[in-house]
């Protein structure tokens, strides 16, 4: 063993010959040689990971995915929790630190120093950095986005070539809502250029001015296949576009943050048909029962209207002067029944004065006879005693309309007089009232004339 070795620990025990160290000292000498190592980066895969309050330590095992090697390591809860980092058993981190050995348990370890993502969970930090960036700006509340229309005139649908995706979704826009017409924009949906081109390809649908909603879709695949849809420059055009935007990447784990920014997010490109557009058989059939309800409520509405003329008929029968007419009559023919039934009476018992009788229906005939008369001259007195008295009144308003006419100064310059006013407006009554010289208006029965005096004579 090298003399260094044991440099610092407890010093050997002799047995004759032989040298032996103690499990301390043997510990410390091998943690003095390892502890003098610098400190170094070291890649692995995250498992058994404890973070836990009570504990001023945070544990996990580094392990080597291609041949199963593991590498104990421990970090300060405290630097580890200021590092803001999230980690969870299968990340792929990069760790920062010393080599040493944990006396105590004769354990060899990694003492971390800084510890941060590799490969794709370097990715998921950046990511969660963009969305926790996006969110403090706003771009991710709800109060922002809009409604969809209810019926789009043009959709627009980004979408890759030939993808499934793009089937799918036209398929059902059309036996959904087969007047809808769709504007499409076919882009790269995965790498580096897709990006820029479903950027383009936004911008030229958003210039569109019947575009009314705007859809983003392609179908499963990989996390890294999504990443375009992640850019921040995509993101802050899908929150500034003029109309709604419908993210519709079919993916369910980790959703791209186009989802969260977007107006409305659905996880596949038919889920996406049959939010964008109504459905058209459904339409029809509401239109049919709204042709058949305002129907029944039309005719409702005439059969009560017909209900409420007859009432109003009736009302007015019962009302009419007619009916006092017939009133009448019937009390009449009443009386001639009551009569007819007297007189067989009269005849059927009296059989031995059936001369008195005829005398008398006679004179009950003549009776009638004399009272219909008198109806009938009563009702002609009354039409001339009314129309006499219309008369009356229409020649006594005429005579005093006459009367009145007369006495109106019109009436006055009708007969050939006529009205002089000086300039003030005052009437002359009096020569004396007007200078030689001043001008006069002399008011005629139709129009007026200008003169002067030229003198005055008492």
């Amino acid at each position: 063993m090298p003399q260094d070795l044991y440099d610092g620990a407890l010093e050997p025990i002799w047995y004759g010959d032989r040298k032996v160290y103690s499990v301390t000292g043997f510990t410390e000498g091998v943690r003095a040689q390892i502890t003098g190592i610098p400190a170094l980066w070291v890649q692995g895969e995250i498992s058994d990971f404890k973070h836990q309050r009570h504990l001023s330590m945070v544990y996990f095992t580094l392990k080597d995915t291609e041949n199963g090697f593991v590498l104990r390591c421990t970090m300060g809860r405290t630097r580890f929790e200021s590092a803001g980092i999230q980690l969870r058993d299968g990340d792929r981190v990069q760790v920062f630190g010393r080599p040493d050995i944990y006396t105590r348990g004769g354990s060899f370890q990694l003492r971390a120093h800084t510890i941060e993502h590799s490969g794709r969970g370097l990715l998921m930090q950046q990511l969660e950095q963009l969305k926790a960036k996006l969110s403090a700006e706003g771009l991710f509340d709800e109060s922002r986005k809009r409604a969809l229309p209810a019926m789009p005139r043009v959709v627009g649908v980004i979408t890759g070539a030939d993808a499934a995706a793009q089937g799918d979704f036209l398929r059902n826009v059309v036996e959904r809502f087969p007047p809808v017409r769709i504007a499409m924009v076919e882009t790269l949906v995965q790498g580096e250029r897709a990006a820029p081109q479903v950027l383009a390809a936004l911008a030229k649908l958003e210039a569109l001015a019947e575009v009314d909603v705007i859809v983003i879709t392609r179908g499963g695949g990989a996390f890294e296949d999504f990443l375009p849809f992640s850019d921040e420059r995509l993101c802050r055009a899908i929150a500034a576009c003029r109309v709604p935007v419908v993210s519709a990447i079919g993916h369910e784990k980790d959703s791209p943050l186009s989802d969260f920014v977007a107006d409305l997010r659905v996880s596949t490109p038919t889920a996406a048909a049959r939010t964008v557009v109504p459905d058209h058989a459904q339409l029809i059939g509401g239109l049919v029962r709204a042709e058949r309800s305002l129907d029944r409520r039309m005719r409702d509405r005439v059969a009560g209207g017909r209900q409420r003329g007859a009432g109003l008929r009736a009302r007015l029968t019962a009302r009419s002067p007619q009916r006092l007419v017939v009133e009448r009559q019937r009390y009449i023919g009443g009386l001639r029944g009551r009569a007819r039934v007297r007189f067989a009476a009269v005849v059927e018992l009296r059989r031995g004065r059936i001369a008195a009788f005829d005398r008398a229906r006679a004179g009950l005939g003549r009776r009638l006879t004399r009272e219909g008369d008198r109806l009938e001259l009563a009702e002609r007195r009354l039409q001339r005693g009314v129309t006499g008295r219309v008369t009356t009144l229409q020649r006594v308003h005429d005579h005093r309309l006459a009367q009145l006419r007369a006495l109106s100064p019109q009436g006055t310059l009708d007969r050939g007089y006529a009205i002089v006013r000086v300039d003030d407006g005052m009437i002359v009554r009096a020569p004396s009232d007007v200078a030689p010289g001043s001008g006069v208006t002399m008011s005629l029965a139709r129009g007026v004339l200008r003169a002067v005096v030229s003198e005055d004579q008492p």
